[in-house]
């Protein structure tokens, strides 16, 4: 086990750097982490993005938590840690596999995020069985399947609607990742 530790792992940077900045119904920018993400990430890699489709405006944050397996956590932590109760979790299909809309509450706005885990080849939002493919792959010495991220999705505007099933087809290169 502690040889695992010392084994450097493939990462998930190829998934992440083909995620481009343009789809033929998005266009998106880079914005920096807020300084409470920081410490959180550590030595992870992160790309967040504010994102504009025909119809809604988003904020993707994608965490790749090889360099920091603390970072791939459920993201109902980070929501209570900065004042939203989580209300429902709700089971949400997307290509691939199952995502959790999450129904969000602080003081008297509602809001909602959508997030999943996937390792290019599965996509499922349970923090279990992402910790259990990360085990994995440290055990085998990257063996164990590729990388997970972690992809978070949450209106630009807390409280905005957003219409999901239309954002994940206004989006489908999300799908790659």
């Amino acid at each position: 086990m502690a040889a695992a530790s010392f084994i450097p792992l493939t990462d998930a940077s190829a998934r992440l750097n083909a995620f481009p900045l343009k789809g033929a119904r998005y266009a998106s920018r880079e914005i920096p982490l807020d300084p409470a993400e920081i410490p959180v990430i550590g030595p992870a890699r992160c790309i967040k993005r504010l994102c504009q489709t025909p119809t809604q405006r988003v904020l993707i944050s994608i965490i790749d938590g090889t360099r920091n397996r603390h970072a791939m956590h459920d993201p109902e932590y980070c929501f209570r840690g900065s004042g939203w109760l989580s209300t429902e979790r709700h089971s949400f299909a997307i290509p691939g596999g199952t995502a959790c809309r999450l129904e969000l509450k602080k003081d008297s706005l509602a809001s909602e995020a959508l997030f999943w885990f996937s390792n290019g080849q599965s996509r499922h939002s349970s923090p279990a069985k992402v910790w259990l493919q990360s085990a994995a792959r440290r055990l085998s010495f990257g063996l164990g399947g590729p990388a997970p991220v972690l992809i978070l999705i949450s209106p630009a505007i807390p409280g905005t609607p957003i219409n999901w099933q239309t954002l994940i087809e206004e989006m489908p290169e999300l799908a790659n990742l």
